[in-house]
């Protein structure tokens, strides 16, 4: 979360989040979400990024064979390593016309990094042209190895799962192309989602998500 100058400011942001309304997958949303999916992976593949599918992008490709209707983003995981080679496909994505935003830090130091590492990175569709910030986003989540596990951060939460997920990731075919997923997709779903062959539209990653091992910290 952003640091917030007075509690008006705050509040507002709050309200923001919990009431506007979220752009869903389909028609034209859906169009642009698999198109940015695509772009990334390939510029990720090509530049030997340790990246994989996450989240409901990952549940929706194992589960229905596409993205989640009622999903809002598109979700990725890569290794801190690999943030150096992913960012020299920068000029690649933005011709593509898509923008690219890796100011997200960590608030604090925590087991697996330190305060001011990256935390995330965003790509979104341009609103006009190649102007203006859209609302299809395509997250990337950046993982630390740490004590034989990898860490990140989300929604407020620390996270956590055993190194083996991502080590040794395998591959998934969908839209004409090889996408990397986690070893044991359908363990790593289970830790996620619990019943992830059920459909819950309601599922709250904020609290449900059994990777979750702590809260986020942030210094004073």
């Amino acid at each position: 979360m952003a640091r917030y100058n007075n509690a008006l400011q705050q509040r507002w942001w709050y309200f923001r989040r919990r009431f506007r309304r979220q752009p869903r997958l389909t028609g034209r949303n859906y169009r642009l979400a698999r198109q940015l999916l695509l772009d990334v992976a390939d510029a990720c593949n090509e530049a030997g990024v340790d990246y994989a599918l996450d989240g409901g992008t990952l549940l929706g490709l194992v589960r229905d064979g596409d993205l989640i209707p009622w999903d809002k983003d598109v979700d990725l995981t890569m290794a801190y390593e690999s943030v150096p080679a992913f960012k020299s496909t920068y000029p690649r994505l933005a011709a593509r016309g898509w923008r690219i935003a890796d100011h997200y830090t960590m608030p604090g130091d925590d087991r697996a990094w330190r305060r001011g590492q990256i935390r995330s990175i965003k790509l979104r569709n341009a609103r006009f042209g190649r102007f203006g910030r859209g609302r299809i986003v395509l997250d990337i989540f950046v993982r630390y190895r740490h004590e034989g596990g990898y860490w990140w951060a989300h929604r407020g939460n620390v996270n956590r799962v055993d190194a083996d997920y991502f080590d040794r990731a395998q591959w998934l075919e969908w839209g004409g192309r090889r996408l990397r997923v986690p070893h044991d997709r359908e363990g790593y779903l289970a830790l996620l989602f619990g019943d992830w062959r059920r459909p819950d539209p309601e599922h709250n990653s904020s609290v449900d998500d059994g990777t979750i091992v702590g809260k986020l910290q942030r210094d004073p």
